[in-house]
């Protein structure tokens, strides 16, 4: 009788044991899954951010351009007016 009860107790251990494995491969996977989603949605995110870093940048060009030509526009004008001042 109470090396059925070992037996018993013995069997039910290793089904415990078998279950507490399968449970943690599981955890295991869904804990990649989410890792690999994580890592897609976070390079997402900075591709993203590079794209509207290299429009800012684009953009900062366009304006540096208009801001050297109305510069360049008003040294014109300037020595224009102080020609014709002159004369």
């Amino acid at each position: 009788m109470v090396n059925k009860n070992k037996l018993k107790t013995k069997g039910f251990q290793n089904q415990q044991r078998e279950l507490t494995i399968r449970h943690t491969h599981e955890s295991e996977r869904e804990a990649q899954l989410r890792i690999e989603a994580q890592k897609s949605e976070f390079e997402a995110t900075i591709k993203r951010h590079l794209g509207f870093i290299d429009q800012l940048i684009d953009d900062k060009k366009v304006l540096s351009e208009k801001c050297e030509k109305l510069v360049k526009d008003l040294k014109d004008s300037e020595k224009n007016y102080t020609d014709r001042i002159r004369t």
